[in-house]
């Protein structure tokens, strides 16, 4: 499998472990979730792109307004749901991996891979 289409099958999969690891209800409303999140943004840390702790199951609702309405109050409550720990060890993360960019090899995506597979299979 080239890189291109591991990225691609590694979205995928990071969607379906996503939902499996932290539920199928959004982190908002409590709908169901289809269209998880990333909460560090994929372009502002490839170390985070793939990890599950940096997932947030949301509705399309939600996620639609967290892009472009009201992002303040939907990044509030998923604060208020994850707790202070999460936030400190997202934060933590991100800061990790800025300081210590992490390099798109094919290594790097199939260990990602392997991963998060292990989390489908739980």
């Amino acid at each position: 499998m080239d890189k291109k289409s591991l990225e691609k099958e590694l979205l995928k999969l990071w969607k379906r472990a996503c939902l499996k690891y932290w539920g199928n209800k959004c982190e908002v409303c409590q709908k169901p979730a289809i269209d998880p999140h990333h909460y560090i943004s994929r372009s502002a840390s490839l170390g985070l792109k793939y990890n599950i702790m940096n997932c947030v199951p949301l509705c399309k609702k939600c996620h639609s307004q967290l892009k472009w309405k009201d992002a303040s109050a939907i990044d509030a409550q998923i604060c208020l749901s994850r707790g202070e720990d999460w936030i400190k060890y997202i934060l933590a993360m991100k800061e990790y991996f800025k300081k210590n960019p992490v390099r798109k090899t094919k290594k790097f995506l199939l260990t990602q891979y392997e991963t998060l597979r292990n989390i489908i299979k739980r």
